[in-house]
């Protein structure tokens, strides 16, 4: 399984971007998206997909200095995968 994070500076915050693609045999059953400690999203997929893509618009603020953790988890008829996009406002 293959998770993707991007960002994009909006006019309130960012735009966040969550790709997940599954390998060979296996689907995606549940996705969770957490920004900065607060879950901005999960998607429970009935019947399990092989790919998952959603833009969470305007989420968060932006002050210099300010940092920013967006984690991704999925879980797939296979197992289970995360990652994390950190950064900091420049």
């Amino acid at each position: 399984m293959k998770i993707k994070i991007s960002k994009k500076r909006s006019v309130i915050g960012f735009d966040i971007t969550v790709d997940v693609t599954a390998d060979g045999t296996e689907r995606i059953k549940y996705v969770y998206t957490r920004f900065d400690g607060r879950r901005i999203g999960h998607k429970v997929c009935n019947p399990p997909v092989l790919s998952y893509s959603n833009t969470f618009v305007q989420v968060g603020g932006y002050a210099p200095g300010l940092r920013h953790e967006v984690f991704v988890s999925a879980i797939s008829t296979v197992g289970r995968d995360s990652t994390i996009l950190e950064w900091q406002d420049q």
